[in-house]
């Protein structure tokens, strides 16, 4: 898990692909979105986007799923003290928006990228960091735009500057 000062705004990270597979989505769909148009073919017809769809919730899933595989992905570091950083906390997102469907056997690859990064008077220990989130298909198009707030604990307190 990275620390708040390990976040560079307006840096690119790609967080991989993933194949959403017609048993996944309706996997997903049966257990936590039993809606029709995400349930079955047939059903999904006469629905609102007239063939079988992912789920928001599954697309959101996914996109959590990645983002976190990321983070382990990088070696925590103790501070000074020898304390590991924990998790990133989310208050919420802002601006979410899905201009296309994902459907069965669509690849999509997963980015975001710190814009913004703030300190906490309340919590100086903590950060806040914002990025924007974008998900595309195999023909470029944007299937998921959103900009994600994280609660990301400091290396040094009191926003205290890193020794290279």
């Amino acid at each position: 898990m990275p620390w708040f000062e390990d976040f560079n705004v307006g840096y690119l990270v790609d967080l991989g692909t993933h194949r959403f597979e017609r048993e996944g989505m309706t996997a997903f769909a049966r257990k936590y979105e039993p809606r029709l148009h995400y349930l079955d073919d047939e059903a999904a017809k006469d629905g609102p986007f007239g063939e079988l769809v992912a789920s928001r919730a599954y697309i959101m899933a996914v996109w959590m799923k990645m983002l976190t595989r990321k983070r382990f992905e990088i070696a925590p570091y103790p501070d000074p003290q020898g304390r590991l950083p924990q998790q990133p906390i989310s208050p919420g997102f802002r601006e979410m928006k899905f201009p296309q469907n994902v459907r069965p056997g669509e690849t999509i690859r997963f980015f975001t990228r710190p814009i913004e990064k703030a300190d906490l008077k309340s919590r100086p220990e903590w950060g806040l960091v914002r990025s924007h989130n974008e998900a595309v298909n195999e023909r470029d198009e944007l299937v998921l735009s959103f900009i994600g707030q994280e609660f990301v604990q400091r290396l040094l307190p009191n926003g205290g500057a890193r020794k290279p």
